[in-house]
């Protein structure tokens, strides 16, 4: 493990390596998508349309409408009659005929996306 005196002796190109390193750790892409969902023993097309959406709570949020890619859930629309996305790097599983994700119903309905994700 590096030490901050160490970073501080690196050229700007290793410092640039480090960083996207640490990037594609802590903020995966679509590039790494397919192994993270590999790495979870998750298989994205057991996710169906219909499938209810659960949180991490346990809590029902939405339905699938279908799945977009090997990236991206499109949700049935809402109340207001608009579609939601959100990435399938939130799926932790797909059990019992849900779609389980990894945060909270209300912290999810945050972040999901009106537009699909790529």
């Amino acid at each position: 493990m590096m030490n901050i005196k160490e970073i501080g002796m690196m050229n700007d190109s290793q410092k640039n390596l480090v960083e996207e390193i640490i990037n594609n750790v802590v903020t995966p892409d679509a590039s790494n998508e397919s192994l993270l969902s590999q790495e979870r023993n998750l298989n994205i097309n057991q996710i169906l349309p219909e499938m209810p959406v659960v949180c991490s709570q346990g809590g029902q949020f939405a339905t699938v409408d279908h799945l977009e890619g090997t990236d991206c859930i499109k949700l049935n629309k809402d109340s207001t009659g608009q579609h939601h996305y959100i990435p399938t790097s939130w799926v932790t599983s797909t059990e019992n005929g849900k779609v389980v994700v990894d945060r909270p119903g209300d912290e999810a309905m945050k972040n999901w996306s009106l537009t699909p994700i790529h």
